[in-house]
């Protein structure tokens, strides 16, 4: 599929998801950075490699049938499966032509890696606490300006903003705003979004443009583009194999609700971050990463 076609069908799947699209946008995502202008995020100069274990029978029962991971993968459209166990890989798996070497899309996984640099921004002073409102790092005076990261970060602004993903939502909007031609300036295109229905800190709601927010005031915090700080912070120091990607907008800022791309295992080496509590040193021959947010 040539990109101009594929980023028409994109926007075609924005403004609506058929049944019958489903084949059209799993073949998009999976060459989302090839679709969208994205900025690379560097990989580690040396990777850290995982161990390679025997693969264990892996089998499930779904209405009172047993099926084996090959019956799951043969029934969901899977392009590609990795199972780790700390600093094992037990089951690696890549389907409908895809392998090792292509970049998967995040969708809403990059909220946490969002949430993850706001934290070491935090740690290096940049930001000087997630008590500060957006309008501390000149984000405009509405509603998400009178908003504190803290609650950003719980998806507790209470700011009304819709995601029923039937393509005429309010993501929706968000995402023809930021990724379609010619393009509207992200800090607009959230300040639309300005009726606060609930106290802040009072009500979960979940809000892709809250981690829009967020990326707005790391951008402006450290001075430099998301992608670069995640690569310095965090995709090298953990040892990745290749580079990644983040879409970026017409103004050249990360879509940071979503649209990060990476190699399975480099999500794996992301995930043991995570189960290390951001110390993957605790383990055994693990890379020379040993740092904490606090």
């Amino acid at each position: 599929m040539r990109p101009f076609t594929a980023r028409r069908q994109a926007f075609r799947f924005l403004r609506a998801r058929p049944a019958r699209s489903r084949k059209t946008w799993w073949g998009t995502i999976a060459i989302f950075d090839e679709v969208f202008t994205s900025r690379i995020v560097r990989r580690a100069a040396t990777p850290w490699l995982f161990k390679r274990g025997p693969e264990p029978a892996i089998s499930y029962t779904f209405e009172s049938k047993r099926f084996t991971i090959a019956d799951y993968l043969s029934r969901n459209p899977t392009t590609g499966l990795l199972i780790a166990k700390d600093d094992t890989i037990l089951y690696e798996n890549y389907q409908y032509g895809r392998s090792d070497h292509d970049r998967f899309l995040s969708q809403s996984m990059a909220k946490t890696i969002t949430a993850m640099l706001i934290g070491i921004a935090v740690a290096e002073g940049k930001i000087k606490s997630i008590e500060d409102i957006v309008s501390t790092y000149g984000l405009g005076n509405s509603e998400y300006g009178r908003t504190s990261l803290r609650n950003l970060l719980h998806m507790a602004s209470g700011v009304a903003f819709s995601e029923a993903y039937d393509g005429k939502d309010d993501v929706a909007q968000l995402g023809r705003d930021l990724l379609a031609e010619p393009g509207k300036d992200p800090v607009a295109s959230v300040a639309q979004f300005n009726t606060r229905v609930t106290p802040p800190g009072s009500k979960w709601h979940y809000a892709s443009s809250e981690t829009e927010v967020l990326g707005l005031v790391l951008r402006a915090a450290t001075g430099e583009p998301v992608a670069n700080y995640l690569s310095q912070r965090i995709w090298q120091a953990i040892g990745t194999e290749a580079d990644a990607s983040w879409a970026i907008d017409s103004t050249g800022q990360e879509v940071t609700f979503c649209c990060f791309n990476a190699v399975l295992r480099d999500y794996a080496r992301l995930g043991r971050l995570l189960a290390y509590d951001f110390c993957p040193a605790r383990s055994a021959d693990s890379h020379s990463l040993e740092f904490a947010v606090r």
